[in-house]
């Protein structure tokens, strides 16, 4: 079935910008056309790359529901064709919903049309295995199972482990930057990005505490906008965790990271040619 799908809007749009940059330039003129044919440009690099994702991965693709194509053509016109991360999940979600339609697809859209290229490379970050090649070997991983890691009980479990690795008591003497180390290694599978890890000394249920150790600053700090955090939660794609004080002794240890919620992975599966699942090394 043909569907003959048009973009509304468009000239009242190029006519409003003309009529508000004209001042300024005279080279506006053209704009009108210009807005058009962006749009287009958008539209038809997503379905050419597609049908190339479909070729690639064997998919037999059939024609998704006009609930899902209609919004999804009018918003990924919208996008900018020189944003070729964009481009590339909007292609991906268009092949996997041809593939095998799921309701989530729908919102999907609404979720990538929120997106820019920041918060596209920040969840690449949290999800690709190429940042966690430091994960030690502890069977394969999930990113379905990432928030599930992310409960209290399971985190002081992990840090217990890794103090108990050093072959020591904390004390003056422990190398916290390894034991920082340690933790990351044990707890920063794909999925997951720890951000904050801090040592304080006193008692417990006294303060203030004296804080010893903390964290140098990480690819989350200097390469991420902090807004391209917060728009990617308020998403639900990515969960925040903050932990309790946990004491070991005159020890005090917080911890923070953020993780790749159940809704996060199902949208990395859909929109994303990154693995969701694999095996740590060794």
């Amino acid at each position: 079935m043909a569907i003959d799908v048009k973009i509304e809007g468009t000239k009242e749009l190029a006519n409003a910008l003309v009529d508000i940059f004209s001042p300024v330039t005279n080279l506006l003129g053209s704009l009108g056309d210009r807005v058009r044919i962006y749009r287009q440009l958008s539209l038809l690099r997503s379905i050419k790359r597609a049908k190339e994702i479909s070729l690639e991965e064997g998919l037999t693709l059939k024609e998704p529901p006009l609930k899902f194509l209609v919004p999804y053509l009018e918003d990924c016109s919208l996008e900018s064709p020189d944003e070729p991360e964009l481009i590339e999940m909007w292609a991906k979600l268009l092949a996997s919903s041809g593939s095998e339609f799921k309701p989530e697809h729908n919102l999907f859209i609404r979720m990538l049309r929120e997106m820019t290229t920041s918060e596209a490379n920040l969840l690449k970050h949290v999800v690709s295995p190429e940042s966690h090649l430091h994960a030690s070997g502890r069977g394969g991983w999930h990113l379905e199972d990432a928030a599930s890691d992310w409960h209290d009980p399971y985190v002081f479990i992990k840090l217990r482990d890794c103090i108990s690795s050093l072959n020591e008591s904390l004390g003056s003497n422990t190398d916290f930057a390894r034991l920082e180390r340690e933790f990351r290694a044990l707890a920063e599978i794909p999925g997951t990005i720890v951000y904050f890890f801090s040592v304080g000394f006193g008692r417990k249920g006294e303060y203030p505490i004296d804080e010893i150790y903390t964290s140098a600053r990480g690819p989350i700090d200097d390469d991420f906008e902090r807004t391209s955090i917060s728009i990617l939660k308020a998403l639900g794609l990515l969960g925040d965790y903050v932990s309790p004080e946990f004491w070991f002794g005159s020890y005090q240890i917080d911890i923070c990271a953020y993780y790749i919620t159940e809704l996060g992975a199902h949208f990395v599966e859909a929109c994303t040619r990154l693995p969701i699942s694999g095996k740590l090394p060794p």
